[in-house]
């Protein structure tokens, strides 16, 4: 791969490295914890009243915008300079290669579909004058979607934060052989 071919790893200091690896735990947990937030209030919607469904509508589309859509792009900046700074490499550990592809499709998906949803809802409810939103509303639909979608995007940030301590799987075949200088 392009990557392994480099001769180098970007050389910072140990504690440099440390602040790094931080910055990266603290970006990516404050993502998958605010998403299980939105997943935690979106979850009794159905039974709360007509001005709070509205809140929670607008709080979603809030945390979205101003707290999950810059962390995740920062999760994913952070963890590509990670692989450049240590031996972990881009391509050198499964663990890296599994992590990163379930990075990008959480990012894809989240700006594919939780995203839409989230602020088609809060678009929806915005614009009803009614004492509640009918039952038959495309909003009960998306909210459903967006329930179960942010569930399985947490289950599988939690999965990118096991994978990170455990690290399992060994090595990858495209590894550059210790001993090659370029």
């Amino acid at each position: 791969m392009v990557f392994e071919q480099l001769p180098f790893v970007w050389k910072v200091s140990v504690t440099g490295r440390l602040w790094i690896i931080s910055t990266h735990v603290v970006i990516s947990l404050t993502w998958a914890v605010t998403a299980g937030l939105l997943v935690l209030i979106q979850f009794g919607q159905a039974e709360r009243a007509f001005p709070t469904q509205v809140v929670v509508a607008e709080l979603s589309k809030f945390l979205d915008d101003v707290v999950i859509i810059p962390c995740a792009s920062l999760s994913l900046l952070s963890g590509l300079v990670l692989c450049a700074i240590t031996p972990w490499g881009y391509f050198k550990h499964w663990w890296v290669v599994i992590k990163g592809l379930l990075t990008v499709s959480l990012i894809f998906f989240g700006t594919v579909a939780l995203g839409p949803w989230l602020d088609s809802n809060a678009a929806l409810v915005a614009g009803l004058n009614l004492p509640e939103i009918p039952a038959d509303s495309i909003y009960w639909t998306t909210w459903f979607q967006g329930l179960v979608g942010g569930g399985v995007q947490v289950l599988l940030q939690l999965a990118v934060v096991f994978i990170s301590f455990l690290k399992p799987w060994g090595r990858t075949p495209w590894k550059r052989p210790i001993n090659a200088q370029g």
